[in-house]
């Protein structure tokens, strides 16, 4: 499985996984069964926000 090759995610990286899940996950109708990927993309970064 994932975790024996790849190892534990970190605690940040499972914080910004709910940080982007949360938020979308409600815009789902509760019917649809797809599996769903979401690919998100850092256009830029100020190092400060």
């Amino acid at each position: 499985g994932f975790f024996k090759r790849e190892g534990r995610p970190s605690e940040n990286e499972t914080l910004v996984c709910r940080l982007i899940d949360r938020p979308i996950r409600p815009l789902f109708p509760k019917s649809f069964k797809c599996e769903t990927q979401v690919i998100c993309t850092v256009l830029a970064h100020d190092m400060e926000n």
